[in-house]
């Protein structure tokens, strides 16, 4: 899947302040915004004012997505129609009931159709079957639907049974199978990440996946990545000046398994790459996001803060990590159901040039910082927001490397020291810009490959020479709503 960085997209899928992958989807004769999910099956819709004429069967349906959020409905059969197809019977959850923190109509989204596998042991082709209807036949998903409509074409998906013309050359990249074979879930095998050229400290949490992999979650439904605590803190524990806010009450949109935070200078770009065989560089724009928030002195500050946050218990059981949007805005993605011959694969295709990333991001920092109150030091915000502490900002603003306990807030330095207490980042600073040199050897061998397939996509930032539209910033009556954006993933 494709996503240029702007709200309005030509056609039916769209980009939703880069939160979320939508789609206008048609359903008894009115048309709704739903989110995309690969991390789930089943298509739910809440319009406002009910769905309007539709076959009810009464079978009831339950789904928990990631962080305990669930709705309940009953299984209905509508004409749908969704980017040019139109389903005679489609099955559906009609909500009846939905809980705090899902997208709901007030926000402009109505539902969400999931992009998952179909499984007799689940969803709504599952309780189809237990109440005596035909589950397989009547409880299919819509991409299963489309695909039974169109046997000529093959069963995947990036835009629906072909590829793009501008990415078609991801044909030509490996095939990432589903992992474990015969699963049911976009799960597919990573081998690492880095931060600035440097491998990023990571055990993998099942004893099945193969040493020095890890299994990762493809999920659209995801806004950002989801990972271990600790994973999360080896990325920014790289990153100059950043802080991570044990509990704090600095707010964020992004949900967590936990109430930490790192807090990151809003002019230094955060250099990750995700490794699926080849290096897939990530825009520094989708590590750190800007918010503003008062502070409990009445005060208005402007902050940034990390995109990586902790999976909680998503992360830790049989999956690694969670890449939602963060990642797959940087990659062109081809999501195969494979064949009688062919076990389910992922293709991935890299998007980012990190060169011009690099000068997209310090450009746009530049116009989001200009337009908002004044920034201060990740350490002089935690302080202010959490209660005093015993150490103080360096004359540079930057924090110490001392861990200090204040009013029952524990804030940690991200400077990381040698055993001589030399900065790691300045002992190592060789072998770094070694390994980045390398890696830019790597991305312009990828732009040989294609220079076309680097999409200089459309993103206005009160410039028309602007290539990124970044996330709104956050006003103070977002924060005080209890909204969080959460994960959509039932697998």
């Amino acid at each position: 899947m494709v996503d240029p960085r702007r709200d309005d997209l030509d056609g039916d899928i769209g980009n939703r302040s880069n939160l979320r992958y939508t789609a206008a989807l048609t359903i008894g004769g009115q048309t709704l915004n739903v989110t995309l999910d690969t991390g789930s099956t089943d298509l739910w819709v809440n319009p406002q004012g009910g769905v309007g004429a539709f076959e009810n069967t009464g079978v009831a349906k339950h789904l928990t997505y990631g962080g305990g959020a669930f709705i309940n409905g009953t299984v209905g059969l509508a004409e749908i129609t969704v980017a040019g197809h139109t389903i005679p019977h489609q099955a559906f959850i009609n909500v009846t009931q939905i809980s705090s923190g899902l997208n709901t109509c007030a926000s402009g989204l109505c539902g969400l159709l999931g992009l998952g596998f179909d499984s007799p042991t689940a969803g709504i082709e599952e309780v189809l079957a237990a109440a005596g209807l035909d589950g397989p036949g009547l409880g299919k998903s819509v991409l299963s639907s489309i695909f039974d409509m169109n046997p000529d074409k093959g069963r995947f998906f990036a835009i629906i049974s072909e590829y793009d013309s501008k990415y078609s050359s991801v044909q030509w990249l490996a095939k990432h199978p589903v992992y474990p074979p015969g699963a049911k879930s976009w799960h597919i095998l990573s081998d690492g990440a880095s931060v600035n050229g440097i491998s990023v400290p990571w055990a993998a949490n099942s004893a099945s996946t193969p040493a020095g992999q890890h299994l990762i979650a493809l999920d659209t439904g995801t806004p950002n990545f989801l990972v271990p605590a600790d994973v999360r803190d080896a990325i920014y524990g790289f990153v100059p000046g950043a802080v991570l806010a044990k509990n704090t009450k600095i707010n964020s949109p992004l949900w967590r398994g936990d109430r930490d935070l790192w807090i990151v200078p809003c002019s230094t770009p955060v250099s990750f790459t995700a490794i699926f065989g080849l290096p897939y560089p990530i825009h520094p724009l989708d590590m750190t996001e800007m918010a503003t928030q008062t502070g409990p002195d009445g005060v208005k500050y402007t902050y940034c803060y990390g995109a990586v946050t902790s999976g909680g218990s998503l992360t830790n059981g049989t999956t690694d990590a969670l890449f939602g949007d963060s990642f797959l805005r940087n990659v062109y993605t081809v999501f195969s159901f494979g064949d009688n011959n062919t076990a389910p694969f992922v293709q991935l295709l890299p998007l980012t040039n990190e060169w011009d990333a690099a000068q997209d991001f310090a450009r746009v920092r530049q116009q989001q910082l200009s337009g908002n109150v004044k920034e201060i030091a990740p350490a002089d915000l935690i302080r202010i927001f959490d209660g005093q502490s015993n150490s103080s900002p360096s004359s540079t603003g930057n924090p110490s490397s001392s861990t200090s306990v204040a009013a029952g807030h524990l804030v940690e330095a991200a400077a990381v020291t040698s055993g001589t207490d030399t900065p790691v980042a300045s002992k190592y600073m060789p072998v770094i810009i070694g390994l980045l040199a390398a890696n830019l050897f790597v991305v312009l061998v990828l732009a040989v490959l294609g220079v076309m397939l680097f999409v200089r996509r459309s993103r206005t930032v009160g410039s028309s020479s602007a290539r990124y539209a970044p996330v709104k910033v956050k006003d103070d009556s977002f924060f005080a709503a209890s909204y969080e954006d959460r994960p959509y993933s039932d697998s």
